[in-house]
């Protein structure tokens, strides 16, 4: 069921259906992105995202998750793929989003990517 709720949220998140995506969050949840940036809320990382992408899509890899009694931890691994506002294209990214689900809703995510990288090496 926890491995259902993460997944159907990050469909949700990438449909850009934040109505739907915010049924699986709780409403004390905690959102953690690269460079230990705090969102809020879902309206928040929405406005967030538009300052840095055109959209940015997520292919999944792997799913992992541990349970420990009513709590379930799930990573998702896998590809970023997008445009950046500067029309820069976002190709083959990795990234690592963990998420802690209790009592069916999502109360922590924390997401990680080589986006930063990938900026710096093609500049080199």
């Amino acid at each position: 069921m926890s491995l259902e709720i993460v997944k159907s949220f990050l469909n949700a998140v990438e449909n850009r259906d934040l109505i739907q995506a915010k049924k699986y969050l709780s409403p004390s949840s905690i959102m953690i992105f690269p460079g230990g940036k705090f969102i809020k809320d879902l309206d928040s990382l929405a406005e967030w995202s538009k300052t840095r992408y055109k959209f940015v899509k997520k292919t999944f890899s792997t799913f992992d998750e541990i349970k420990e009694g009513n709590k379930s931890t799930i990573y998702s691994i896998g590809i970023l793929d997008g445009i950046m506002n500067d029309g820069k294209e976002i190709k083959n990214v990795r990234y690592i989003d963990r998420f802690v689900i209790e009592n069916a809703k999502i109360v922590n995510m924390q997401v990680w990517n080589d986006l930063a990288e990938s900026i710096l090496v093609d500049k080199e």
